[in-house]
């Protein structure tokens, strides 16, 4: 018990001793940790690096169907092809030439099989929305959205890619 009682208060001497030890300067105002020096770092170089764009899109903001919140953007429609339109308007502010799409991809609305393989070209190569086309004409919302987001061209100057054979928009 004796030897308990002594390894225990040895123990507790050296924690005090240790604990005295530490730093005597108490003004911890101006101490930053490292993470947030080198994060502050960061956004001053990404600050100083970014600039405004060089050309501005004056029709992006025409025909806009929907608003959004700080964290949500509700699409609020039954309507496919306004659906279309309204994602669009939401990916592709097309402001500028670095939001605007490349190439425009055309689906037939009824054709629900076609657009689900055509979402593979959104991305890469074409970063381009799908809009809905209907049996043998091209809507007037889907033509004012393809007027507003004034598609800049693929790599061979594609603006406008129409999915599926010639049934009726071929003509």
């Amino acid at each position: 018990m004796k030897k308990m009682t002594r390894i225990f208060g040895i123990t507790i001497i050296a924690a005090v001793g240790l604990a005295a030890c530490g730093q005597t300067n108490t003004d911890h105002k101006n101490h930053e940790s490292t993470k947030e020096k080198k994060t502050e770092q960061k956004e001053m170089k990404m600050n100083q690096e970014i600039t405004a764009p060089k050309e501005m899109n004056a029709g992006a903001s025409e025909d806009l169907l929907t608003t959004s919140l700080k964290n949500v953007t509700r699409l609020n429609t039954n309507n496919p092809l306004q659906m279309a339109v309204l994602t669009s308007q939401t990916i592709w502010p097309a402001t500028h030439k670095e939001n605007q799409p490349g190439a425009v991809i055309l689906v037939p609305v009824n054709e629900w099989q076609l657009g689900i393989a055509s979402a593979d070209l959104i991305h890469h190569p074409n970063n381009g929305p799908i809009l809905f086309i209907e049996k043998e004409v091209v809507p007037e919302m889907t033509l004012k959205e393809i007027k507003r987001l004034n598609p800049l061209g693929t790599k061979d100057g594609t603006q406008i890619m129409v999915m599926g054979g010639c049934r009726g928009i071929c003509a």
